[in-house]
């Protein structure tokens, strides 16, 4: 999994293409499928919004986007880390 974070609002829009090209990028260049991009949360954005590509190799690739409310920062990131935690738990018992 890779993790990237965005310090600008994304207030709803659709995502910046150079922003998923960068997460695809990444995930390209180090074989991983499940990228994850963190913004700040503004009101009214969803807690989380899942794309997937296919790449060349035919190969799905999973961005979600997540938001953190910066109002109460300590517990979104901690609910998030949590959650991030469990993923990669799962995934690891799954290999």
């Amino acid at each position: 999994m890779i993790l990237d974070t965005k310090w600008k609002l994304h207030d709803n829009k659709p995502l910046d293409p150079s922003d998923a090209y960068q997460m695809l990028a990444y995930g390209h260049g180090l074989g991983c499928r499940r990228l994850v991009l963190i913004f700040p949360r503004a009101s009214g954005n969803p807690e989380r919004i899942d794309y997937e590509y296919n790449t060349l190799a035919d190969k799905p690739v999973q961005l979600q986007l997540r938001y953190v409310d910066l109002q109460d920062a300590a517990r979104a990131c901690s609910a998030l880390v949590d959650e991030i935690d469990e993923i990669l738990t799962v995934d690891t018992a799954n290999t």
